[in-house]
């Protein structure tokens, strides 16, 4: 053991959040990379940070980095199907180089908001950035038996990396062959890795499994992916979670527009998370989200941004306030758990952070408390206070 792990050092706040929990004056004791205790107690020689309020390393489960270098937002002209067009032109003007430089600004835009583990979904192959720690989905995509092979060796080959930190993204029930989903769906189920699928997102989607018809199908009509008369892949968001029920671990990405039956098919399964993204949700004018249904059935909710292509920028702060302020009623502690632990559990790192607590990673957010502000949900919740990424 080096020096420097054997070194404890403990740190005191005006507020820390602790396994679901306030602590007033909290102290954190970290040795090396992990936590050693936390409580109240004064302890000799603690590092005093004054006046902030310090949680646990916000996670991100759902990004796409690869848009990171825009500006604004693609427009959408009220539908869907357009803002698909937006980005499928978007990114055929992209390089590797271009993707690779927008994955590292906004993997430093994610940190730097005191984000440490994040969901990304992966359309290349790309080095990734080392902070923060990035849990990457191989998106999988294509509706002609043509891309069958190809995709499933893409997929392969991005699982070779490590089992910990990749999993599989068959991209959504309109965008995928029944064929390459089943496909991808086994190759998750011998490998055991995470999966992401986008589901109930849209109307569009919704009327395109239900009737085959819709914008969707006239955007792929007219790029030659869709001949009259040919039947949807699904029928149905139910008919996709029948499928990827018994995944070892599978995140729920939107779920807009999820049924009262379906959300019951979530209900209490502990693989399974739901990925709300509250500001990509109000940009596209979605119906109410059905978050407190989700919660009261014990669906594990967790946090996203989604991308710039529909965001403004990668604040995960922001949607937490932004869904505090929508639905009112929600625990405070609720905000504050899918935000970090839920988001945690739900990409596979539940066990090493998420919370503050010992035998966790040393991994934390914080942000300093306004003048004359004393109640730290205040704070977190109902302010613009910048919440960042703090090292010990």
């Amino acid at each position: 053991m080096s020096a420097n792990q054997s070194v404890s050092r403990t740190f005191r706040a005006r507020w820390v959040w602790a396994s679901g929990r306030w602590l007033r004056d909290g102290r954190v004791t970290v040795q090396g990379a992990w936590i050693a205790d936390v409580g109240t107690a004064p302890v000799t020689g603690e590092i005093d940070l004054g006046d902030q309020v310090v949680l646990p390393g916000l996670v991100n489960a759902h990004t796409h980095l690869e848009f990171s270098a825009l500006r604004e937002p693609l427009p959408h002209a009220g539908s869907f199907a357009s803002w698909i067009r937006h980005v499928v032109q978007w990114r055929r003007t992209r390089s590797d180089a271009d993707i690779e430089a927008a994955i590292a600004q906004g993997a430093a835009e994610s940190a730097q908001g005191g984000v440490t583990t994040l969901g990304e979904i992966a359309t290349r192959t790309a080095d990734l950035p080392k902070e923060p720690r990035i849990v990457s989905f191989r998106e999988a995509l294509g509706l002609g038996h043509e891309a069958l092979d190809p995709q499933l060796q893409l997929a392969r080959r991005h699982l070779e990396q490590g089992a910990e930190l990749f999993g599989l993204s068959p991209h959504a029930p309109y965008s995928i062959s029944r064929d390459l989903f089943c496909g991808v769906i086994e190759l998750a189920r011998q490998t055991h890795c995470p999966v992401a699928m986008h589901l109930a997102e849209t109307r569009e989607e919704l009327e395109l499994l239900a009737n085959g018809t819709g914008p969707l199908v006239d955007l792929f009509t007219e790029w030659g992916l869709w001949s009259a008369g040919q039947s949807p892949a699904f029928r149905s968001p139910a008919e996709v979670l029948w499928f990827l029920r018994e995944l070892p671990r599978l995140l729920v990405v939107h779920g807009n527009y999820l049924t009262h039956d379906e959300i019951d098919m979530l209900a209490c399964r502990t693989n399974v998370s739901v990925v709300y993204c509250p500001r990509t949700h109000r940009y596209f004018g979605h119906e109410p989200y059905p978050l407190r249904e989700m919660l009261s059935r014990g669906v594990r909710v967790a946090f996203g941004t989604d991308s710039r292509a529909s965001n403004p920028d990668l604040d995960l702060m922001s949607e937490v306030r932004l869904a505090h302020a929508l639905h009112p009623g929600v625990a405070p502690a609720v905000w504050m758990e899918m935000a970090t632990r839920c988001g945690a559990e739900a990409l596979g790192w539940g066990e090493h952070t998420g919370t503050i607590a010992p035998g966790k990673l040393a991994e934390f957010s914080s942000c300093g408390m306004p003048e004359g502000v004393s109640n730290p949900e205040e704070v977190v919740l109902g302010s613009t206070a910048r919440v960042t990424s703090w090292k010990p």
